[in-house]
């Protein structure tokens, strides 16, 4: 990776669409080019790569304010994007249908809010702008994600090698199983979040759904956690019990109490809330635990001690737990994620990068590299497998330890 410092911003205007691998074709007869210093400003590399560029057909521009340029793009380019790839309509038939129209501006909305979240300065009335542009515009326009959906292509979306930001692994199958029709109980430390993520969940799918404030490291966590979700739920048919990760690091940095809390969290937290729960589980016509760890308990990864160690753990009282209480009819598996795009894996990424004097990015490019499927999972993707896991689709799935791991892991079992 050529580092942050060699890379000059730029945003293009033209329609394009992938013809083959490697074959971008350009089929639209506007072609802007718009480029400048991410860091603001103009310099000499900037001016060489104007004076190129300025004889070739191409109107080019040059940006003291690239982040501004980007970013006002960004607003028009998500919102259009979205709902082309999503009605597969030309622009001239969703920009008057008053759902499509609302969804515009809300997208373009949450885009600004973002940008002006990270110091951009934009326009006062871009939202109102580009409405106005789209009004304007012809009604055949279609964007290049549009294209590329509707003729099968990879998108650029599936390319991506920067960070994604993402509620996790537990909030994706929360919100799964929601759209399934399953009423879900969700915890976290963070009350503001907990409790915002359960009206997301209700309002995206319908479903009830309940946030439980509480630290499932404490001693008294899991009963009161347990004892709130069945008053709630009326019951419990499925435990899922995932924990935070415990911190990178090398053997030699981590004193006992780091140990012990590591312990506690990635381990007496699945132990304690199986335990509060099984009483309940027994009274259920399709029970099913399904226990969160990662692919590394079959392949470690170096400078995480805490992690290996623990986590394999978690796998043993599984297995062990699936042999001894099959007989009441509960099942047990385990779910062994790879590399996805989640916080805890930005943190990861943040520690690499850290210790090696690279960037984030760089850093999950090279991880990137060692995945057969050459990309990191998005959080929806390892849902669906655990969803599947924990439902009566399952029923005689027992004891499995099962990787989403890209490919990642070289062993046979």
């Amino acid at each position: 990776m050529i580092g942050v410092e060699h890379v000059i911003g730029c945003a293009t205007w033209l329609s394009s669409a992938v013809e083959a691998p490697g074959v971008i074709k350009q089929i639209s007869q506007f072609r802007r080019i718009v480029f400048g210093e991410l860091g603001g400003g103009l310099s000499e590399r900037v001016q060489s790569i104007y004076e190129v560029l300025k004889n070739t057909g191409i109107t080019v521009e040059v940006s003291e304010d690239i982040q501004k340029v980007l970013w006002t793009k960004l607003v028009f380019i998500t919102a259009v994007s979205s709902i082309g790839s999503l009605t597969r309509l030309p622009m001239g038939d969703y920009r008057f249908i008053p759902e499509t129209r609302s969804l515009l501006s809300r997208i373009m909305a949450e885009v600004e809010s973002l940008a002006r979240a990270q110091g951009v300065n934009l326009d006062k009335d871009i939202v109102q702008n580009w409405m106005d542009f789209i009004d304007k515009s012809a009604p055949n326009i279609k964007p290049s994600m549009q294209l590329d959906v509707e003729a099968g292509h990879r998108t650029e979306i599936e390319s991506m090698i920067g960070v994604v930001s993402s509620r996790g692994l537990g909030y994706a199958t929360a919100l799964l199983l929601a759209k399934e029709g399953c009423k879900v109980a969700i915890n976290s430390r963070d009350a503001e979040k907990i409790k915002a993520a359960a009206e997301e969940i209700v309002n995206e799918t319908g479903t009830q759904a309940y946030g439980i404030v509480g630290d499932v490291s404490e001693v008294s966590a899991a009963e009161m956690l347990i004892k709130y979700a069945v008053e709630s739920l009326d019951g419990l048919d499925i435990l899922i019990t995932n924990a935070g990760g415990p911190p990178a690091g090398s053997f030699e940095i981590f004193d006992e109490e780091t140990w012990q809390k590591a312990v506690n969290m990635s381990f007496i937290s699945h132990v304690r809330l199986i335990k509060a729960a099984l009483p309940h589980l027994r009274k259920s016509a399709s029970p099913s635990v399904l226990t969160f760890t990662s692919y590394t308990v079959k392949q470690p990864l170096q400078n995480l001690v805490l992690s290996n160690s623990v986590r394999a753990a978690t796998v043993g009282l599984t297995k062990s737990l699936a042999m001894e209480l099959g007989k009441d009819g509960i099942r047990f598996n385990s779910i062994l994620p790879g590399w996805t795009l989640t916080e805890r894996v930005q943190h990861l990424m943040e520690f690499r990068a850290e210790n090696n004097k690279t960037t984030v990015e760089e850093e999950i490019a090279k991880q990137i590299v060692e995945i057969p499927l050459g990309r990191m999972a998005q959080p929806e993707e390892f849902a669906k497998v655990a969803v599947f896991l924990v439902s009566p689709a399952a029923s005689y799935i027992d004891g499995v330890m099962l990787n989403v791991d890209g490919g990642i892991v070289k062993g046979l079992f």
